[in-house]
């Protein structure tokens, strides 16, 4: 079984401008199917039929990765309280998933709440206190704005990870 998300031929032919359709296909937005070749493959898949969800979108097991990629959708409908619902959604269900906190953290910032950004990157490295959390939590503040939060995890990392040349004071993404 592969997770599929299906996009209604008429959200295709409008291109998903309006609020109905997008509900539309949030309500019936992924089902299981049995393939063995998806129908398109990758992270810029944006046309009709078929999207397999790549472990970069998430959802390589059962249905996670839903409610974050919904929090997408709907975050750029400009829903932001309902986007924020379901990446808070997708994180008490999935607490490990980083790109969910990612992009709630991106959704504080659009609304500039910058310490509610600031919390979640923070919760990322501490749930994960890897090299690979701290370069995406420095990115995430980066991508954000947030100059200062990016200055002091990339000091904090550099005295976790001394050796990881990743993290020295002349890198950069």
């Amino acid at each position: 079984m592969q997770l599929v998300v299906v996009v209604p031929a008429v959200l295709c032919a409008t291109g998903g401008q309006t609020g109905d359709l997008v509900d539309a296909c949030l309500a019936g937005l992924v089902r299981q199917v049995d393939i063995d070749q998806p129908v398109v493959e990758g992270r810029a898949a944006a046309g009709c039929g078929q999207l397999k969800l790549t472990p970069e979108l998430g959802a390589t097991d059962g249905a996670q990765g839903v409610q974050k990629l919904r929090g997408d959708v709907l975050a750029r409908e400009g829903r932001a309280a309902e986007a924020e619902r379901e990446f808070l959604e997708e994180l008490r269900l999935y607490p490990d998933r980083m790109d969910a906190r990612v992009s709630l953290a991106a959704l504080y910032a659009s609304l500039n709440r910058r310490m509610d950004a600031r919390r979640v990157v923070i919760e990322l490295v501490s749930r994960q206190p890897s090299p690979e959390s701290f370069l995406l939590g420095m990115r995430t503040f980066h991508g954000t704005g947030d100059r200062e939060g990016e200055v002091q995890l990339r000091s904090e990392a550099r005295r976790l990870f001394p050796s990881d040349p990743r993290f020295s004071r002349r890198a950069s993404f």
